[in-house]
């Protein structure tokens, strides 16, 4: 019946583990349970980092006669993208635009961030640009991982300009400022100065620095530098050093159905 459907669209949510948001938004689309259990074990493998096991059960699941949903297919996407398969990752995505189905902020966000862990900056403004294109709006987890990319290749200006591009849309934080000031630690010329202005720029934002933070900042204009800096700005070190935000609030958390495709068809 369309209660009991509805019912086991509630619990969907709940069963899922943080993941469920999309279901949560959409209603009144029917959820079966058959639809439920696979995006489960799917989210499950996905959690314990089991790219092959998660890509596996969707494939799996696309060859049952349960549809495929946005929940199953962000969670194939996440753990490919957290391991830095690109690759994997962008073809997941691209299969879920074939079959029809709407990628999220969390499929871009993922595939997104995992260009910056392969040090592709191209691909992850190409990605961002492809998200617009479909009307889905950057969030500041998408921007921070543009940001990152950029910064993972020492590209200073290119991390400052999305830097800029983001506090025309949003507020940045902790994350967006740490990963600029690295850029100019890793950069193959160091750029102390810059790495000053923008340390100084968050503080007067009232932005917080994180341990990430005064770890580069040093690193760049070394340890006399930095505590005079944060002397001179009231940044407490110690409570900086305990502002650890977890990994989690970085990674993309499971939303996407599509059929398998990408890396789920070479299993």
């Amino acid at each position: 019946s369309s209660s009991s459907s509805s019912s086991s669209s509630s619990s969907s949510s709940n069963r899922g583990g943080g993941g469920g948001g999309s279901l949560q938004r959409s209603r009144r689309v029917e959820v079966t349970p058959e639809e439920i259990s696979y995006s489960v074990v799917i989210d499950i493998c996905s959690r314990r980092g089991d790219a092959q096991g998660a890509a596996g059960w969707l494939q799996e699941m696309a060859l049952s006669p349960v549809r495929l949903n946005v929940f199953a297919f962000n969670a194939v996407i996440a753990v490919f993208a957290r391991q830095g398969e690109s690759g994997e990752a962008a073809s997941l995505l691209e299969s879920m635009i074939e079959k029809g189905l709407q990628p999220n902020v969390v499929s871009y966000t993922a595939v997104i961030d995992s260009c910056a862990k392969a040090g592709d900056a191209e691909g992850a403004v190409r990605w961002l640009e492809t998200m617009l294109e479909n009307s889905v709006k950057p969030n500041a987890l998408t921007y921070n991982a543009v940001i990152n990319s950029f910064a993972r290749q020492g590209d200073v200006d290119g991390a400052v300009r999305w830097l800029r591009r983001m506090r025309q849309e949003m507020s940045p934080d902790g994350a967006s400022y740490s990963s600029a000031i690295n850029a100019c630690a890793t950069a193959s010329l160091a750029r102390p100065d810059e790495a000053e202005r923008l340390f100084r720029e968050m503080v007067t934002m009232g932005i917080d620095p994180t341990a990430s933070t005064l770890t580069a900042l040093e690193k760049v204009v070394g340890f006399r530098r930095k505590e005079s800096l944060c002397e001179a700005l009231g940044v407490n070190i110690n409570r900086a050093m305990r502002n650890r935000p977890p990994p989690a609030k970085r990674r993309a958390a499971p939303h996407a159905s599509s059929a398998a495709g990408g890396g789920s068809q070479r299993l």
